[in-house]
């Protein structure tokens, strides 16, 4: 994708590894090519676009589903892009759902509906930042 989040941490944020039996894993642990999890939020207080880290948690890649972002919409443009955290993502081969699953026949009627619960999840098979699914939450 070519795109950056950028993810702050403290000293409350909570680290674990599938991959490893390190106890106390920490950020230093982290190897170039770890697929990670990051459960958190935008954070405020930083530079736009920056989640705090509540969670960091390497994960084997091969048992994750591809690449998921859930925040506000940052923006919608005509030609099929959604914009997560600043990461724009390609939606024109996408399916769309509603928080119940339901399918959403097209991405002008994603966006309908997701002015009222701006709270999204994008996922990607992989970084190229093509989505497979747009799903409400």
């Amino acid at each position: 994708m070519g795109q950056t989040i950028t993810i702050s941490v403290g000293t409350e944020t909570e680290y674990e590894s599938e991959l490893s039996d390190i106890e106390q894993f920490r950020l230093a642990d982290m190897v170039n090519g770890n697929f990670v999890e990051i459960e958190g939020f935008e954070d405020t207080d930083a530079i736009t676009g920056t989640v705090f880290a509540s969670q960091v948690k390497i994960v084997d890649f091969a048992d994750a589903d591809g690449i998921e972002v859930q925040a506000n919409i940052d923006e919608t443009t005509d030609n099929e892009v959604i914009i997560v955290l600043g990461v724009a993502f390609d939606v024109t081969t996408a399916t769309f759902e509603d928080s119940d699953d339901n399918s959403i026949a097209n991405e002008a009627l994603f966006n309908e509906k997701a002015d009222l619960n701006p709270l999204i999840s994008v996922t990607a098979a992989s970084d190229d930042g093509v989505a497979v699914k747009v799903e409400l939450e």
